[in-house]
C-alpha cells in the first residue's frame, strides 16, 4: 500500500462516511425517539466531517485526492460486526460507539506521527474532533 498524505486524506473521507453509516444502523436498534435523534445527529456530523476532511484535505495537498480508499477503513471508526448482533442493547450500541470515536481519534493520531507540518498538524485536528465526539457520547443518557 502506498502512503501518500493525499492517500490518507481519502481514507480519511471514507473512514467518516462509513461513520456515518454506522450511527444510521445503530438509529434503527430498539432505542427512544431522542437516542435515534441522537444517533442520526451523529450520523449527519460525520457526513459533515467528510465533507470538511475532503475540502480541507484538497486545499492542504493542493491536489485532487485519490479516487478511493486504499485499505478497509469501515473499522477505523466503526464495528460493523455488531451490526448483524440481534442481541445488542442500546447500552451496548452507545458504548461501542464511544469506544469508536476514541479508536478513531488514535487512528488521526497515528496518521499524524508519519506525516510533517502542515499535514500532521491537519491529522492531530480530525483526532481532536473524534474526542469532541466520544465527549458528546459521554453525555448520552439512555
Amino acid at each position: 500500500m502506498t502512503f501518500t498524505v493525499a492517500q490518507a486524506v481519502r481514507n480519511a473521507v471514507a473512514a467518516e462516511k462509513a461513520a456515518a453509516q454506522f450511527y444510521r444502523a445503530l438509529a434503527v436498534l430498539d432505542v427512544s425517539p431522542e437516542v435515534r435523534g441522537f444517533f442520526l445527529e451523529m450520523a449527519e456530523q460525520e457526513d459533515q466531517h467528510a465533507a470538511a476532511i475532503e475540502a480541507g484535505g484538497k486545499r492542504l495537498v493542493g491536489a485532487q485526492l485519490p479516487a478511493q480508499a486504499n485499505m478497509e477503513v469501515r473499522g477505523v471508526e466503526t464495528a460493523p460486526e455488531w451490526l448483524i448482533a440481534n442481541d445488542i442493547s442500546p447500552e451496548q450500541a452507545l458504548q461501542l460507539a464511544r469506544d469508536n470515536e476514541y479508536k478513531a481519534s488514535l487512528f488521526y493520531d497515528s496518521l499524524a506521527d508519519f506525516c510533517p507540518e502542515p499535514e500532521a498538524g491537519f491529522f492531530r485536528q480530525l483526532a481532536m474532533t473524534e474526542i469532541e465526539h466520544a465527549k458528546l457520547l459521554d453525555e448520552v443518557e439512555i
